[in-house]
């Protein structure tokens, strides 16, 4: 009695999650980026909190809704009494289901995250210094340090001729800025196209800016739920300058609690978190401004 409606349940539940792997997939590059796999596993693990709700609803009009109305007129046609023999019927739609899941897994680089999982390397084993083990040594008057990262920069935002991808330099301040001083390139210029797979996200660029390594290792170790568990074996910068007796701040202009960011620099040396949250509370921004800048960006 119940075979049909079954049947036809999970071949609609087959048709949907074609359609969402698709859909999804789309979604995700397209407002972060071709981060790889990786970055895909730490955002669906990781807490939500710090998260714009816009990401969200963008996700529910752009993934959730296409794929609920493709599977509709998938499953018309399939359930339809239309005179196609079933074993074409069938064949269209397993075709059709093979191409979606394909095509979302191409795109999210789930072959590139299954080679670089069973993949071996000897990078850490020949240039990789450990600073738990290596004896490091301050100047007896200390430096203050100010270290700056910017969210979502990049060298594309220079001109082709500059090693760009845009027609002008839309970002010319800091181009003669890093062309004044010092800056790390693989060319005579500005470099910086290539980067090391895992270091490309927020999170995963933060761990690689102050620790020296992707954030490669096993989920249990790198999607901060709770407040002990953020990659707890590496020794990074902020370790080293709090064993040296430095009182560190981080300022984030966004909610610190973003990617798990609270968690990292917390369980490794920083004395004090500021961030949107922490401005609003102490009267340096309105209440209600809200300016969300992965949302910004990615738009």
């Amino acid at each position: 009695m119940f075979k049909k409606p079954l049947k036809k349940a999970f071949i609609a539940i087959a048709f949907f999650l074609s359609f969402c792997a698709l859909f999804s997939a789309h979604w995700y590059i397209t407002v972060f980026g071709k981060v790889g796999f990786r970055s895909i596993l730490f955002t669906l693990f990781s807490s939500m909190s710090g998260t714009a709700s816009g990401i969200v609803c963008d996700w529910l009009l752009k993934g959730l809704l296409p794929s609920l109305i493709c599977t509709a007129i998938l499953c018309i046609f399939y359930f339809s009494k239309i005179k196609i023999k079933n074993t074409i019927k069938n064949t269209i739609c397993i075709i059709l289901c093979l191409c979606l899941w394909g095509y979302g897994i191409w795109v999210v680089e789930i072959p590139s995250f299954v080679s670089g999982t069973v993949s071996k390397t000897e990078l850490y084993d020949q240039y990789y210094v450990a600073p738990n083990t290596t004896k490091i040594t301050f100047p007896e008057k200390k430096r203050n340090l100010i270290y700056i990262i910017l969210e979502s920069m990049e060298t594309t935002y220079f001109s082709k001729n500059q090693g760009g991808a845009l027609k002008e330099n839309i970002i010319p301040e800091l181009y003669n800025l890093a062309k004044e001083n010092t800056n790390f390139s693989h060319n005579t210029d500005i470099g910086g196209w290539g980067f090391v797979t895992n270091t490309s996200w927020t999170s995963a660029a933060l761990v690689a800016q102050t620790a020296g390594v992707p954030l490669s290792m096993p989920l249990q170790y790198t999607v901060p739920k709770d407040d002990s568990n953020f990659v707890p074996n590496i020794t990074t910068l902020n370790d080293v300058l709090h064993q040296n007796g430095y009182i560190q701040t981080v300022m984030f202009g966004s909610k610190a609690s973003y990617g798990g960011r609270s968690n990292y620099f917390s369980q490794h040396g920083v004395d004090k978190i500021l961030d949107y949250e922490s401005a609003k509370a102490d009267g340096i921004i309105p209440k209600d401004y809200n300016v969300w800048w992965v949302w910004k960006t990615a738009n």
